[in-house]
């Protein structure tokens, strides 16, 4: 099961109103009908509310109970915080960039074959 960068979506952060609203149906229609694994990377949103923290979640619940699953790229040490705090990083794993998220294969391989679990970035952000 490896990850391309076809398998990368962008988090919606479209000024619009409307714009987001068709970003927010391209991702969950992407999540929905997908088999393999899907980044959902938040580096193009410099702040996130509740309506996207329930939009997160709801990404979660799209591949809950399947055979994938959903990475999350925090893309800012503000994001990565508040995906720590809201608890958003225990359901899904979240990396601070997509080329470390999109290593997880690799990880994974190594990792299971010493019985452990995928590694994720624990590297501390610098200002």
């Amino acid at each position: 099961m490896k990850a391309v960068a076809g398998n990368v979506l962008p988090f919606p952060c479209a000024s619009s109103a409307s714009g987001r609203r068709a970003q927010r149906r391209a991702l969950l229609s992407a999540l929905r009908f997908s088999s393999s694994p899907k980044i959902v990377d938040l580096s193009g949103c410099s702040t996130l509310n509740h309506e996207d923290i329930e939009l997160l979640l709801e990404c979660v619940a799209q591949v809950a109970g399947r055979d994938t699953r959903v990475l999350f790229v925090a893309g800012s040490r503000a994001n990565r915080v508040l995906l720590e705090v809201t608890r958003i990083s225990s359901l899904a794993p979240v990396f601070n960039s997509v080329k470390e998220a999109l290593a997880v294969p690799q990880a994974n391989a190594v990792n299971e074959a010493d019985g452990g679990h995928p590694s994720e970035s624990r590297e501390r952000w610098s200002a």
